[in-house]
């Protein structure tokens, strides 16, 4: 150790700057911002979910309060064929909010009830009053007839605009 001179600890004449990054702070940003975008899109995802939620829950109590008017004028009326006109527009009303592009609005007769029986087990009794009376205002049927045709339509719609269903 005798020959050995060690020098002195040189500084640098300027600073050390922090740019260009090192290769793993380039890959930590690049992991930072795909997450950011991944949150990012679930939040929006959550938000158009949890609004359609509540779009349907609004439509299906309007549509529940329209079908319990009707309810109420045929209570009041007793004018069985107008009374299933009323409920067939209901439907058809929201057969094109739930099937969108589907052209199930313009069915009628037997294809009409087809469709209904497959949103929710139609009742022959109700498709029978419902379609009789769609096309003669001046029909005239059984009460209870009438009271199926509309529990069948409640069923129907509750089904076609459940707040949980997928939009």
């Amino acid at each position: 150790m005798d020959g050995v001179t060690l020098r002195d600890i040189h500084l640098p004449t300027h600073d050390i700057s922090w740019w260009p990054l090192a290769p793993a702070w380039w890959l930590l940003l690049a992991l930072l911002m795909l997450l950011a975008g991944v949150v990012g899109w679930l939040a929006v995802r959550y938000h158009r979910q949890r609004q359609q939620r509540r779009i349907r829950h609004q439509l299906q109590a309007f549509v529940m309060r329209q079908l319990a008017d009707i309810r109420r004028q045929y209570q009041q009326h007793h004018m069985a064929g107008q009374t299933c006109a009323q409920a067939s527009l209901l439907l058809r009303r929201a057969c094109l909010y739930a099937f969108d592009k589907q052209p199930v609005a313009s069915l009628y007769g037997q294809a009409w009830l087809d469709v209904l029986t497959t949103i929710s087990n139609w009742p022959t009794r109700a498709g029978k009053t419902l379609i009789e009376g769609c096309y003669d205002p001046l029909y005239q049927a059984d009460e209870r007839d009438v009271v199926v045709m509309l529990d069948a339509c409640e069923r129907c719609l509750l089904t076609l605009l459940s707040p949980e269903k997928s939009g």
